[in-house]
């Protein structure tokens, strides 16, 4: 049953004047929202919204009342994007007319029939005749007919209109019915309207109708809904070019967006009489991907002497893009925020008319995607591209995505490397690489680098510099960050301080890279030259560095003075001790009163929270949580280090020092002085290798993170996101204005928030990376280019290159040392690369995301995806860890070491054989892992 809206007073046409008048007047602001409330109180006093009203003054609209289209451009006009000026005709008044038309019978008749039926199909197609010829002979209501007239007095002398169908079952997420009910162009006069709604009305009865609507799977014989419908009448935009804009790639990316351009009016690209120009446009860079321009020769007018359009051919071909690049960047930044406003993919029809100004005609749900689809992965440009789940298993965030563009630039050169950079491009976030190398051309340019590299020993410069410079200047960097405490600034001083977090990341993702080339090739130099004089593995001589990299141990690092003073203080603090007791729950409560703690062992714990609490977990994001953030994860940390076996760390340390005389005292005499130095020099590359990453983004981005976190406290507060970590997907344009209200992506055409996410936008970014499975990305993209010609290379290029694929490609990516057949028979074993020795068995904690962490219990074995450096505050309470990618230098691999607990790496498929609650048995001797009790369900 239809429910008529309450009567609101009706005026004249001196008060549509005044209404007139007083739109004019406020037009030349900016204010939208105060021209649609000025709008809106005069509309109350002149129309019926019951017998139609401008479309923004309708208020309480549904689809029930004004139908899926009307209700599309309502939103979109009161949330301020560019509509038309529209006039609405609800759903009441169709009911109205069908009564009048004495139809209702009818058209029930036809909605309950069996149409999957022959006869039934028949009979009712004869009532639709019926139906349709009622309708338009019936007279219009004479007073929706005279808020019509009110209307077309507001408009300019000699506007013109367009009137569009809106039906209940029409623009809706399952079916959209896109193209089934007529809409009629350039309607002048209030009797071509009144007759165009009719037509509206009967388009919903014309016979193809019933073919459409039970071709879903959700049609039930003889039980058909009955549709009602609205009609929306829109001042015709004058259109200099027109198309439709998917704020979704249908057929790839989904942060793409597809969009398709005619000249003049949509009615050429709807007909396909015209060929479109045809763009795909990153949503978020707005860079064009894909281009397709046609030559067009025709375009859709009004037509001369009839109303309606008609097509032209033109003069001169049309040779060049319909659309300019700023009106891509407009249109795609506007598909975007229509679609975060609606939390869905759009189809959107849009116009821009003689004067530049673009317009929204309607949008609607995608309703060909399927968002629970697979992704799908193209190669984001020529040649081989394989994914890094070592270091980014997850997609990265906007922010990151911006930045990690090419690495391991700097230094290249210098080290005579062929490998000049990586490039590392992003596909639905997650990071895929592609070596670039320098030009045959350079070889003899490299190979005067190289030689001088290794036999001027630059190496020993590069480490210099690290130590005297980059690294007291990247703590200089985060003790910037350190001194200011975020959550006491004001709002000013905080937006800036945000700002600062986001370019001191960008600071610190890059400074990451600086050294990356001499740690490979110099800590490859050492494994591959000790190997060759020890007779042993390459791998084998890791063993060696054990301990070199005590940083690496994180708040367990005793060798730091002040942690071992930390950890004698709590030792002798009987309150501390039982603090260290408490569970999960009293966790936050317990560390607040370890940090108040009097006298030098409450100030060595705030300063260790501070320097240690504020690393990254599991990864090099922003959105990466840092330690302090899980207060039970730390408490328990410094329980570790409290009942850490002193003596036994001692005897690892002997062990060390036992293997290495071993292996001097098997090289001959002549060769152990070059021994020593080449461990030397093995071990400060090892730890400089380690500290460049503790001393840049794990650190320095967690500091960062800090600041963003408290500003997405208060966004949180005043109801603009839905939680504070959310604002660590926003990139930093996005964040400020957030923090501002300050929309500067807009246009002063409309005020739709063109560059800010919507909360919703946020919180499934987040969700998205959090929930990500690094197993449904293929392991390369691309033809796998052919192998290199067999040429000799230069004796020092060949040193480096070695070096290189022995510190880096075996050393970070080697995976599997057990077939694939024999990984994949075996449902409860995986096989993989044994980066620490020992045996182990314990209960399995599988960690997928970050909130995994908190199960992690003393003595667990870890299984994960990968670790970061600074994952050894999880290691220090495990037995052992697997992961599913990485080598022997990968950082899982390193940290295991430090803690001397076994470790697999490069089992590739560890995460998704073992469940939380198996045992299994870490082997290093047999490279394996295998469950020996299952998990009950």
């Amino acid at each position: 049953m239809t429910t008529r809206l309450p009567l609101m007073k009706r005026g004249s046409a001196t008060e549509s004047s005044k209404r007139s008048s007083m739109r004019g007047s406020i037009l030349n602001t900016t204010a939208r929202r105060d021209l649609i409330a000025a709008q809106l109180a005069l509309d109350r006093e002149i129309f019926d919204p019951s017998l139609g009203c401008p479309l923004t003054s309708f208020e309480g609209a549904t689809l029930a009342l004004m139908g899926g289209k009307a209700l599309n451009c309502w939103k979109l006009a009161r949330h301020g994007f560019p509509i038309p000026t529209a006039f609405v005709i609800p759903t009441y008044v169709y009911s109205l007319h069908i009564d009048e038309a004495n139809v209702a019978s009818l058209i029930s008749d036809v909605y309950t029939a069996n149409l999957n039926d022959g006869n039934a199909r028949g009979a009712a197609k004869a009532k639709l005749a019926t139906i349709r010829e009622k309708i338009m002979k019936t007279e219009l209501n004479p007073e929706v007919v005279n808020n019509l007239k009110l209307f077309l007095e507001s408009l300019a002398t000699g506007s013109f209109v367009a009137i569009r169908s809106s039906s209940s079952a029409e623009d809706l997420d399952s079916q959209s019915f896109a193209g089934q009910y007529d809409t009629f162009l350039y309607k002048m006069t209030l009797d071509e309207i009144v007759d165009s709604i009719k037509g509206c009305w009967v388009s919903m009865f014309k016979d193809h109708i019933l073919d459409y609507a039970t071709h879903f799977e959700g049609y039930v014989p003889g039980k058909m809904s009955t549709p009602t419908m609205g009609v929306l009448i829109m001042k015709m935009v004058e259109a200099q070019s027109s198309g439709v804009c998917f704020s979704r790639n249908i057929w790839g990316d989904n942060n793409e967006a597809m969009i398709e351009a005619v000249l003049g009016q949509g009615e050429g690209l709807v007909s396909g009489a015209i060929t479109p120009d045809r763009f795909v446009v990153d949503k978020y860079s707005t860079n064009v991907c894909y281009s397709d321009i046609s030559i067009q020769t025709k375009k859709f007018v009004r037509a001369s002497n009839e109303d309606g359009v008609e097509m032209i051919t033109l003069d001169d071909p049309h040779e060049g893009p319909v659309l300019t690049d700023q009106m891509l960047t407009k249109l795609t930044n506007l598909a975007r925020s229509i679609e975060e406003y609606y939390n869905a993919a759009q189809d959107i029809e849009w116009a821009v008319d003689n004067n530049g100004r673009l317009y929204v005609l309607q949008s609607r749900p995608i309703t060909t995607a399927n968002s629970s689809s697979s992704l799908s992965f193209v190669p984001p440009g020529d040649g081989f591209w394989t994914f890094d789940p070592t270091h980014h298993p997850r997609p990265l965030t906007k922010w990151m995505e911006n930045y990690s563009t090419d690495l391991m630039s700097h230094n290249s050169r210098r080290v005579g490397s062929l490998l000049k950079s990586i490039k590392q491009r992003t596909i639905h976030g997650y990071s895929f690489s592609q070596p670039e190398h320098f030009p045959p051309s350079d070889i003899e340019k490299l190979e005067r680098a190289a030689k001088a590299y290794w036999e001027k020993k630059l190496y020993e410069e590069d480490y210099q510099e690290f130590v005297d410079f980059f690294r007291p200047d990247c703590e200089r960097l985060r003790q910037e960050l350190r001194i200011i405490d975020p959550s006491v600034l004001s709002h000013p001083s905080l937006v800036r301080y945000v700002a600062k977090c986001y370019d001191c990341a960008v600071e610190f993702w890059k400074l990451h890279h600086v050294y990356t080339m001499p740690c490979m090739v110099v800590v490859g130099d050492f494994m591959n030259r000790m190997a060759k004089l020890t007779g042993n593995g390459t791998m084998e001589t890791l063993q060696l560095l054990e301990g070199a990299s005590p940083e690496s141990r994180g708040m367990l690092n005793k060798n730091d003075p002040e942690l071992g003073k930390m950890y004698n203080l709590l030792k002798q603090n009987e309150k501390a001790l039982e603090l260290l007791k408490c569970d999960e729950n009293m966790a936050k409560f317990a560390l607040d009163c370890l940090l108040h703690l009097p006298g030098e062992l409450g100030e060595l714990l705030r300063k260790v929270s501070f320097e240690y609490g504020w690393r990254l977990t599991g990864g090099y994001d922003l959105c990466v949580p840092a330690m302090i953030e899980t207060p039970y994860f730390f408490i328990k940390t410094l329980q570790q280090g409290v009942e850490e076996d002193d003596d036994l760390m001692e005897k690892n340390k002997e062990r060390v020092v036992s293997l290495t005389s071993e292996w001097r005292e098997s090289v001959p005499e002549e060769k152990r002085e070059e021994f020593d130095e080449i461990l030397e020099v093995g071990r400060r590359f090892f730890r400089m290798r380690d500290e460049r990453g503790l001393c840049t983004d794990l650190t320095g981005v967690a500091l960062c993170r800090r600041g963003i976190l408290e500003a997405g406290r208060r966004l949180t507060h005043k109801g603009i996101i839905n939680a504070p970590d959310h604002l660590t997907c926003a990139t930093k344009n996005e964040a400020i204005s957030l923090l501002t209200g300050d929309f500067r992506g807009l246009t002063v055409e409309y005020s739709g928030p063109v560059d800010v996410p919507t909360a919703n936008k946020l919180q499934s970014r987040f969700l998205y990376i959090k929930n990500a499975d690094p197993s449904k990305v293929p392991k390369s993209l691309g033809v796998p280019p052919p192998p290199p010609p067999d040429v000799p290379l230069p004796p020092n290029i060949a040193r480096t290159m070695a070096n290189l694929y022995t510190g880096l490609i075996k050393g970070l990516f080697d995976e599997t040392s057990g077939s694939e057949e024999d990984v994949s028979e075996n449902p409860d074993c995986s096989v993989g690369i044994s980066a620490s020795t020992g045996k182990v068995t314990g209960k399995v904690t599988v960690v997928l995301q970050d909130s995994d962490l908190q199960l992690v219990q003393k003595g667990d074995i870890v299984v994960t995806y990968s670790a970061s450096a600074s994952f050894n505050f999880v290691l220090a309470l495990c037995s052992g860890i697997v992961t599913n990618y990485g080598g022997m230098l990968s950082h899982a691999a390193i940290v295991a070491r430090e803690f001397g607990i076994p470790a697999i790496v490069g089992t590739q498929d560890s995460t998704y054989k073992f469940r939380t609650g198996d045992i299994v048995t870490i082997d290093s001797n047999t490279h394996s892992v295998t469950r020996v009790q299952q998990q009950e369900d």
